[in-house]
């Protein structure tokens, strides 16, 4: 591993202006770090050390992060020069800590071209996450391709970090690995493959989640549930309003059980978020419920969604207002129940 070193007089210089006293002199600071050019960079890492919380490595450390800012920033023309430098130290025979850290560090001025390099470190038990995290900081189609191929050869709790990745980039290409992994053993692996598959928003994952939100009652279950009203909501932002609809009425028919009657609410809610007009006589059935843990939150619902599609629906909107009047004694309720009513002129 590399030995760490002296500064320069003129990065020595530099780093006395460290920690800046604003955000004008931060900005100042770090362009001076950068017109240093790569081997400014690679002194700067040279001198931060290899284990983690060595004193002498914390003004590089602050002098590297603000380097990294600042080429990152908007229309930087350093920020090549930065990232291939870091880019470039990852080769090197760094410890995993250093490496951790310049990984993070590539989370805010690395680009497209530098994801095969972090891809490398992706079945790293130590840079796993680091480099995840960077790579979502890219983003982009390049990063959802290799973070779909790590996850086909993910091992143990890589597979955690990996999912919940391609779930936050709703990377299609990814839901045939995550529906399989949400049958995993392990928990961990089932929670994060079922999340990814909700804000995916892939139809296809419609019946394993759906499944899952089938199992008996407890933790999982209920994440099974919400990842199943989170893929309704993203099909719906689809305009897959058939398929979202599907996953409401059915988990609605399901919970029938007197604890299950949030959930049953919960589902009307995202039908009616989804679907529209669609979900009025969803809705009007509800509000005749004899539950008043069910007609009460119907009533709420059909305002809003009475305020959602009146303009276009007026005589539904107004239906499903005078229905909610009558189905309960909220007083706001009714109050902004009987407002919308006059603005519809009914």
């Amino acid at each position: 591993m590399a030995k760490q070193q002296t500064p320069s007089n003129e990065l020595a210089a530099i780093l006395e202006d460290i920690p800046a006293v604003d955000s004008g002199a931060a900005g100042r600071v770090g362009k001076k770090l950068i017109s240093g050019g790569p081997v400014m960079i690679e002194e700067i890492i040279g001198l931060i050390g290899q284990k983690f919380g060595d004193p002498a490595g914390a003004m590089p450390k602050y002098a590297m992060h603000g380097a990294a800012l600042c080429a990152g920033r908007q229309g930087a023309k350093e920020r090549k020069m930065v990232a291939e430098a870091l880019s470039r130290e990852l080769a090197k025979d760094h410890s995993p800590e250093l490496k951790a850290f310049i990984i993070r560090q590539l989370q805010f001025c690395g680009r497209s071209e530098e994801a095969p390099v972090l891809a490398k470190f992706l079945g790293d038990q130590r840079l796993c996450e680091p480099a995840t995290q960077a790579l979502l900081a890219i983003g982009g189609g390049a990063v959802a391709a290799v973070l779909r191929g790590a996850l086909s050869d993910a091992k143990g709790k890589h597979r955690v970090t990996l999912l919940n990745a391609v779930g936050r980039l709703r990377d299609k290409g990814s839901a045939p690995a995550a529906r399989k992994l949400a049958r995993d053993k392990d928990r961990d692996v089932r929670l994060a493959a079922l999340y990814a598959l909700g804000n995916i928003g892939d139809a296809g994952s419609k019946s394993v989640l759906l499944e899952a939100a089938g199992g008996d009652a407890g933790y999982e279950r209920t994440q099974a549930v919400d990842a199943c009203f989170l893929l309704a909501r993203r099909l719906g932002e689809q305009g897959d309003t058939a398929n979202a609809a599907k996953i409401c009425r059915t988990l609605s028919v399901a919970r029938k059980a007197p604890a299950d009657v949030y959930d049953r609410c919960a589902a009307l809610a995202v039908l009616a978020e989804t679907c529209g007009a669609d979900a009025v006589d969803d809705v009007m059935a509800a509000m005749d419920s004899e539950e008043v843990k069910v007609r009460y939150p119907a009533a709420r619902i059909a305002v809003k969604l009475s305020g959602a599609i009146g303009k276009g629906h007026s005589a539904q909107a107004a239906k499903l207002l005078k229905k909610a009047v009558k189905a309960t004694k909220d007083r706001a309720v009714i109050q902004d129940a009987e407002s919308l009513l006059a603005g519809l002129g009914k």
